[in-house]
């Protein structure tokens, strides 16, 4: 068995309130019908944090939490401080569908978008541990970088980029980092890869804090990705989305290893 790095994302429109009407996420969270989920991290951005959540999995019955408890106490708005569930890591089934409930205390019309941080589970071994039924042995593992350059987002509009990972060897990704100069939650970001089994890395755009760390508090991948591999070279596909009325440039970094053979 192996881990996948995945994200999936949950949206709450929530009414100004007193943390008392609860509201679930829409649309709902359906999980992927061909692998469990492990749930490993938790993130979030709002337009105010003080909200109550309730956690239901619809197909065993199962809450997370014994009654509503604070947001802030059950995840974190930035990657490279995550809020990190408790060992064993919570076990999502194949084909449930995640219900997330959530209740606005702050007196403010709120938009919460929750990030669960993971791996989806895979039978077998690992692509960056098996070669055609035989375990690899590489002949170096060198660390490596590739970054994104500095890319600009016009105002309230989006914007598409590649990263090129080298054909010289695979690359297994282990660390997120990243910045840009708008204010915080003013970016969502989705990311694909070409060559991994499970090619979109999250369900939904999510906001860039819940998946870039910084130099200092880098977002630590538990569950790794590795792209390429092939004789060709492969990308990382990268698509941001600014919500706001300011021109915006970001950068991105993923830190790993290139795997010779």
């Amino acid at each position: 068995m192996w881990h996948e790095f995945f994200s999936y994302g949950f949206i709450n429109t929530l009414p100004a309130g007193a943390g008392l009407i609860f509201t679930p996420n829409a649309p709902p969270v359906r999980m992927d019908s061909t692998s469990d989920f492990k749930w490993m991290k938790s993130l979030y951005g709002a337009t105010n944090g003080n909200i109550r959540m309730r956690f239901r999995d619809s197909r065993l019955g199962r809450e997370l939490t014994t009654v509503g408890v604070s947001l802030r106490l059950v995840a974190s708005n930035f990657a490279g401080t995550p809020f990190i569930l408790p060992s064993p890591y919570y076990l999502i089934s194949a084909g449930s569908n995640y219900i997330i409930d959530a209740s606005d205390a702050s007196g403010v019309n709120n938009v919460l978008r929750f990030v669960m941080h993971g791996a989806k589970l895979r039978s077998g071994i690992a692509p960056w541990e098996e070669s055609q039924g035989r375990w690899k042995a590489y002949r170096r593992m060198e660390p490596y970088i590739y970054n994104s350059g500095i890319q600009a987002l016009p105002i309230g509009g989006t914007a598409q980029f590649t990263i090129t990972i080298e054909n010289d060897a695979p690359f297994l990704i282990q660390k997120m980092t990243g910045e840009h100069n708008g204010a915080v939650g003013a970016v969502l970001i989705d990311i694909r890869d070409s060559t991994s089994l499970e090619q979109n890395w999250s369900n939904i755009q999510v906001p860039f804090e819940t998946l870039f760390g910084t130099g200092q508090f880098p977002n630590i991948m538990y569950a790794y990705r590795m792209v390429g591999g092939a004789n060709s070279p492969a990308t990382l596909t990268v698509n941001a989305q600014n919500l706001t009325a300011v021109a915006i440039n970001l950068s991105v970094a993923f830190s790993g290893l290139k795997l010779f053979m």
